[in-house]
């Protein structure tokens, strides 16, 4: 009399590219999500003015807010997109032509890891 409706399980998936190139993207994303954090956990206790620009000319334009150093996450965050989005525009082409195209995200994203350190620990001495 009474008969169970059962409703068919729908996964949500995102492609994010060609599954040959799926574990160079969770590290990229990994290393955003690391620069994020790191950012994070330092900003409360790192004084209001750093040294963020040293190539300027006048040494009075080398500090900048404590706030600029979100800049570097939102760049990577934004380098992130474009690339995933573009792999998308890109997916019928050359397999060479991808992993080369995500190698090269994968070497800007830890190239952002290491300047995002490297402005932290000019600022931040913990001991």
């Amino acid at each position: 009399m009474f008969e169970k409706i059962t409703k068919p399980n729908k996964r949500v998936s995102i492609k994010l590219g060609p599954s040959y190139i799926l574990p160079i993207i969770k590290l990229i994303l990994i290393i955003n999500l690391v620069i994020f954090v790191i950012t994070l956990m330092v900003y409360p206790f790192i004084q209001p003015k750093i040294p963020l620009f040293f190539s300027l000319v006048n040494p009075q334009n080398h500090l900048a807010e404590k706030l600029w150093l979100f800049l570097l996450p939102t760049i990577s965050l934004a380098i992130n997109i474009i690339h995933i989005q573009s792999l998308k525009l890109i997916d019928s082409a050359h397999e060479f032509i991808i992993r080369f195209f995500i190698y090269i995200a994968l070497v800007m994203q830890i190239i952002l890891l290491m300047i995002t350190l490297r402005n932290i620990l000019v600022v931040f001495k913990p001991f």
